[in-house]
């Protein structure tokens, strides 16, 4: 199964346990959250902070250790969850109940804050917290939030023939961004710059940019680029990162759009965890966390992992396929969001002013290093 052949990459294990060895002469600890995105992160990111940390002298390590403590990290990884966000009374055409159990989040503790100063992780020298927020000019406000479009909603349901692009149920609907709507609405604020600052860490400069440019255009997030229906069952679901969708191939002629499905599994979040300890994925492919199960309703099976599932439309200039480019986001930052367990820090416990209480991972979110391939399909 390969839900995450990164983590069967011998080369990135010795990179990790590389960076492991260098760091732990300063004591540090890592939590979840870093740990899911070294484990997911692009090789050539994971070889450049092995280098910084050997060739840097002191100044250079610092610069690492600040990147792997940073709270910024737990920060943009809960961004890009939607578990907590409110939703939109317009963007469903009927709600209700399909007699689905869905997964309810897990009670977490506290998120500390940020040092008041930490090294610059490119150059290893100090700064102060506040050149880590873009320069904004005085006296400017953010723009007005980009309100809903009901054209790109209209194209998205002619497109996925008002449908569950997964299950193929009618009804509830809902019209599902990729990229966050509420990330949208702030172009203009810190955590934006945060946002994209961070993920820059782990990811090329390449990918980064071709996330914005799918995103951060003209009509932002409200593109049907940027839109797929789902049962609203089925939208919780994706937004608790409890599945994600794996692009594989687009037609030429830009009508038809392969992705796979992969049931994720359910790590709670942690203050601590090995750097060298090897996330394990779900065994059973049939189903989520807590048993939860899809039904394909064309033909009455069990939707499991590894499931091919075929996009379509007939007109990709009004109607255009999901964007590639954002389905590879969502791939890696749902799957970085399940392993981390950030996505079920409750929102009313996010307290800036208290430590984080978190005991220890559970054996069970954890393989041990010397495990063959079988555990892992």
């Amino acid at each position: 199964m390969d839900i995450a052949p990164e983590f069967l990459d011998a080369r990135r294990l010795a990179l990790v346990e590389q960076l492991d060895t260098l760091v732990a002469p300063t004591k540090i600890g890592i939590n979840t959250s870093t740990w899911a995105c070294l484990w997911l992160s692009d090789i050539g990111k994971l070889q450049k902070l092995v280098d910084l940390a050997k060739s840097a002298g002191s100044e250079g390590l610092n610069g690492v250790v600040s990147q792997l403590t940073h709270p910024d990290v737990t920060s943009t990884i809960r961004n890009w969850s939607t578990t907590s966000r409110p939703r939109d009374e317009d963007n469903s055409k009927k709600r209700g109940s399909d007699g689905m159990a869905s997964p309810q989040p897990l009670t977490q503790t506290k998120i500390p804050r940020l040092s008041k100063a930490e090294p610059d992780v490119t150059t290893g020298t100090g700064t102060s917290s506040s050149v880590s927020t873009p320069p904004v000019k005085q006296g400017s406000e953010s723009p007005a939030k980009r309100a809903r479009s009901r054209n790109a909603r209209k194209a998205c349901l002619e497109r996925d023939q008002e449908t569950c692009v997964i299950t193929k149920a009618g009804e509830p609907l809902e019209v599902a961004h990729i990229y966050p709507y509420s990330l949208g609405q702030r172009e203009a604020d810190p955590s934006q710059f945060m946002f994209w600052r961070t993920l820059g860490w782990f990811w090329t400069d390449e990918k980064i940019q071709a996330w914005k440019s799918a995103v951060l255009g003209p009509q932002g997030t409200e593109t049907c680029s940027n839109m797929l229906c789902l049962g609203s069952n089925v939208h919780g679901l994706w937004g608790m990162a409890r599945f994600s969708l794996k692009p594989i191939e687009i037609s030429e002629d830009k009508k038809t759009l392969k992705v796979k499905f992969f049931w994720l599994p359910n790590f709670c979040f942690s203050r601590h965890v090995p750097m060298t300890a090897c996330p394990k994925v779900p065994q059973d492919p049939r189903c989520g966390p807590k048993n939860t199960k899809l039904w394909d309703c064309d033909t009455e099976k069990i939707i499991e992992s590894g499931e091919e599932i075929i996009l379509r439309t007939d007109d990709p200039e009004v109607r255009p396929l999901p964007s590639v480019e954002l389905l590879e986001m969502q791939w890696i930052l749902n799957r970085v969001n399940a392993i981390s367990g950030a996505a079920d820090i409750p929102e009313d416990e996010l307290d800036p002013d208290r430590e984080l209480l978190f005991g220890k991972i559970p054996e069970e979110g954890l393989l041990d290093e010397d495990s063959s391939e079988d555990e892992l399909s």
